[in-house]
């Protein structure tokens, strides 16, 4: 006995919502890693901030400095992947939905 047009309609949606939630949980995961990564590099660079404060006029000005340099281009970099990973097709809708927003360039913690 062939199944009817009812029965194969319920595999398919059961099939679609499968696939649904595993690209929902999946990027749920990247986003959340990836905003995990942003908080990070906001942390070091607020530490760095506060060791250049601490160095000015001093010998070690010059190298905290570079770290300094180097904190703020790892956290502009890590506010680029976090967007550029909300913008892919598969992210957008869901990262809205779970409350995952833009973050501008200028904004470091």
């Amino acid at each position: 006995m062939e199944p009817d047009y009812h029965d194969r309609l319920c595999d398919c949606r059961y099939q679609h919502s499968g696939v649904f939630s595993v690209v929902v949980l999946g990027g749920h995961r990247e986003l959340t890693e990836k905003q995990d990564t942003v908080k990070s590099a906001w942390s070091q660079l607020a530490a760095c901030r506060k060791k250049h404060m601490q160095a000015r006029n001093g010998p070690e000005e010059v190298d905290v400095q570079g770290i300094l340099t180097r904190s703020h281009d790892i956290s502009r970099q890590s506010v680029m992947l976090y967007n550029q990973t909300l913008q892919k097709p598969w992210n957008r809708i869901p990262g809205f939905l779970m409350g995952f927003r833009q973050i501008s360039e200028g904004d470091d913690g």
